[in-house]
């Protein structure tokens, strides 16, 4: 059985990687952005948007600055 859980539902984290997803998946963020696929999909692998895009995201709604931010801090082993 597959579940999927959305940001804030049952307390579930929001990932970098279901940003990313949300804004339409690599392919379609890297043509948005005007940055080589590559690039992006290294961030969805390691599930890790560099801080200078993060208000882009923020901005969508696709995901919040105080996720971004305890999604980071967890991929590091840190308390947020």
């Amino acid at each position: 059985m597959t579940y999927i859980f959305f940001a804030g539902m049952f307390g579930a984290m929001a990932t970098h990687a279901q940003a990313i997803d949300k804004a339409g998946g690599p392919r379609e963020l890297a043509k948005t952005l005007e940055i080589p696929l590559t690039t992006v999909r290294s961030w969805h692998e390691r599930s890790s948007i560099p801080a200078p895009y993060w208000q882009w995201f923020a901005e969508r709604a696709y995901i919040t600055l105080d996720e971004l931010a305890a999604a980071s801090a967890a991929r590091k082993g840190l308390a947020a």
